[in-house]
């Protein structure tokens, strides 16, 4: 899938990594690099970056145009109004991602990862990376960028995790993260917070899921006229996760690079489903190349080409099967999953379960709100000692022992109640003076509760 390609040295393999660890260590282009800029300064940033463009850039034919458009705006100083790191490269990268219609191009800032990069040059590009101190405590601070692993109710798992960090470091982890969820009826892989990392990481994930030997695509270098193929290899490690289990993929417009390449992908060989919002669009993989003692630039030097289309994603980004607000892909994810499963399931008790789940979910995608007058007829006791309340616009459920739950509406006059997924309260609505509700269970049944007053 080479994303990030396997030739590269360590440094560019960490390029969506350092963000976060840049964050985390309080070096932001906002606090770290808010000193002035000088013209002269501007224009040697400037002219280091085209000279960078045109010695590794993997369309060549495009660099005179943007060499063309950049001098013409430097000429006539419409980076004059810029004046610190901050608002100068973000002019300056916008320009050149523009022109060159690239969104790997791109000039950061970050003097421990021009340094990590420096020492990464002078290894000649080591198979064996060497990380700083400074950075790898950090790396190890953020969990490699895995968030969550956790069995889902209905047996649905899912995995979240927001970059992909050099596979030296991260895979002992992934192992054992994809193990736990190895044996979920359905899968779920959470890359909403994802801006992409290192290509081994990535193509780590994708072995999960395709057979070995598949050909995935093909990348074109600027220093070899011969495409390479990209192929699922083996990996002793790896458990496959069978075909039959349905595997969806959680994205946004912050997927980017190496994240994207997983999604696209597995979208494409119709081994999963992609949930969300439209992803960035970063496809070209390339390296880091140090500026001066501060900045760092991304330059593409390779095209990546995807064998069911012939292309990628840049500048369109992955486009989901399922286009939904992100913050709404989990439980669109989830209802997809559980309509297929209990379509496909023998087990009659995990339908029932399914169709619980689904209904759950399905009212968060589409929220109901009961009226106001619905809601008081509801209050009063009931005689299994429990009584509802309304309070500051609130319904809540007090049991025979004293403890509050407070009640969610979700439809036809279904109340979740909190802290409790096996049960639900519905009430009639045929009637002007409400007398029963009934407890809903999870495995189907139900009972009758009548109201005292």
């Amino acid at each position: 899938m080479n994303l990030k390609l396997k030739r590269m040295n360590t440094g560019y393999k960490l390029i969506l990594l350092i963000p976060m660890f840049l964050v985390c260590s309080g070096i932001s282009i906002a606090q770290g690099a808010d000193t002035n800029l000088g013209e002269k300064e501007k224009k040697e940033i400037i002219t280091k970056a085209l000279e960078l463009i045109e010695e590794n850039y993997v369309f060549p034919e495009r660099y005179e145009q943007i060499e063309k458009e950049i001098e013409q705006r430097l000429s006539k100083k419409e980076y004059s109004a810029y004046g610190n790191h901050e608002e100068f490269l973000k002019k300056l990268n916008r320009d050149l991602q523009t022109i060159g219609r690239d969104r790997h191009l791109r000039i950061s800032y970050s003097p421990p990862l021009v340094k990590q990069i420096t020492e990464d040059r002078k290894n000649g590009g080591s198979s064996s990376p060497v990380f700083t101190p400074e950075l790898l405590n950090w790396i190890k601070f953020e969990n490699y960028g895995l968030r969550k692993v956790e069995r889902l109710e209905g047996n649905i798992g899912y995995f979240k995790f927001d970059r992909f960090t050099d596979l030296v470091l991260a895979k002992e982890s992934i192992i054992g993260a994809m193990n736990f969820i190895g044996n979920s009826s359905a899968i779920i892989i959470d890359l909403t917070d994802n801006g992409g990392g290192a290509s081994e990481t990535s193509e780590l994930i994708v072995n999960y899921f395709l057979p070995d030997g598949q050909k995935l695509g093909e990348v074109k270098f600027r220093n070899n006229p011969v495409a390479k193929e990209t192929v699922v290899m083996p990996d002793p490690s790896v458990t496959k996760i069978p075909a039959q289990v349905p595997v969806y993929i959680l994205v946004s417009n912050k997927t980017a690079s190496a994240a994207e390449a997983v999604s696209y992908v597995l979208q494409q060989f119709k081994r999963a489903k992609v949930v969300g919002g439209q992803t960035s669009g970063k496809a070209n993989p390339g390296e880091l190349f140090v500026v001066n003692d501060s900045l760092y630039m991304m330059v593409p030097t390779g095209s990546f080409s995807v064998l069911p289309t012939g292309t990628n994603w840049e500048g369109s980004g992955v486009t989901p099967d399922f286009v939904i607000d992100p913050l709404l892909a989990l439980p669109k994810a989830i209802t997809e999953i559980c309509s297929l499963l209990e379509q496909n399931d023998e087990n009659n008790e995990h339908r029932i379960l399914y169709r619980w789940i689904n209904d759950q979910y399905s009212a968060q995608l589409n929220p109901e709100t009961p009226t106001q007058n619905f809601v008081i007829r509801i209050t009063g006791n009931y005689d299994n000692g429990g009584t509802i309340i309304y309070e500051n616009g609130i319904v809540y459920y007090v049991g025979s022992t004293g403890v509050k739950r407070k009640l969610t509406y979700m439809n036809n006059n279904i109340f979740m109640i909190e802290g409790r997924s096996d049960y639900r309260l519905r009430f009639p609505s045929d009637q002007e003076s409400v007398k029963y509700y009934e407890v809903l269970w999870f495995d189907g049944t139900f009972e009758k509760v009548n109201k005292v007053n």
